[in-house]
C-alpha cells in the first residue's frame, strides 16, 4: 500500500510533476493559489472523495483567497480548507 505523503509547493518553486496531472480547473486553482502566496497540498482528500486526492490550501478565513476555479471548502477544526476536486 502506498504511503500518503504531504507534498507542498511554495510560490517560487518550479511546477512539480503533480501539476502536470491536474484538470484545467485544478490547474487554475493551483496557479491562483501560488500567485497569492499559498502553499499547495496535492494530497488532500475532501468529503465524499473516497480517497481520491486533489490540490488544496489552508486558510485562516474563507475570504483570504480569490480564484475563478470551481472549488469546495471545508472546516474540520484545523482551520479552513479550499480544494479543487475536479
Amino acid at each position: 500500500m502506498r504511503e500518503a505523503k504531504m507534498h507542498r509547493v511554495k510560490f517560487d518553486e518550479p511546477k512539480s510533476k503533480d501539476h502536470e496531472n491536474l484538470s484545467d480547473n485544478q490547474r487554475q486553482f493551483v496557479e491562483d493559489a501560488m500567485a497569492q502566496g499559498f502553499e499547495v497540498n496535492y494530497d488532500y482528500s475532501g468529503r465524499g472523495m473516497l480517497g481520491r486526492r486533489c490540490p488544496a490550501i489552508r486558510l485562516d478565513r474563507y475570504t483570504d483567497f480569490d480564484t475563478s476555479a470551481d472549488f469546495s471548502r471545508d472546516s474540520l477544526g484545523m482551520g479552513k480548507v479550499y480544494y479543487a476536486s475536479s
